[in-house]
């Protein structure tokens, strides 16, 4: 389970990894991240080779679905989104269904 959200929330993220990580099912090896991601600074370089190389590290978790909450909340913010999801579900990624609640 990788979480992500923008800089300054991401501690908080990592008190509640800490706090529920024993309800995480220890027989499938499931293990708990969080990582920093702004999209409006994703979309920018998209096309770096920056990007690509952290591309290749987020490729290389192994997800394969992507689930989001409470996410489009700033009309600004749509864009950048849909470019990201773009990024984290083009090749060599296989179809990757997200969910938004």
């Amino acid at each position: 389970i990788i979480m992500t959200d923008l800089e300054q929330v991401v501690s908080l993220i990592h008190v509640n990894i800490s706090l529920n990580e024993h309800l995480l099912p220890q027989r499938q090896n499931a293990v708990a991240a969080s990582w920093t991601l702004c999209w409006r600074v994703l979309a920018d370089w998209q096309d770096s080779d920056l990007a690509k190389q952290e591309l290749e590290v987020v490729y290389g978790l192994g997800y394969n679905n992507i689930v989001m909450s409470d996410v489009v909340y700033d009309p600004e913010l749509y864009h950048p989104l849909v470019d990201t999801l773009r990024m984290l579900t083009m090749p060599p990624r296989d179809t990757i269904p997200a969910f938004m609640a």
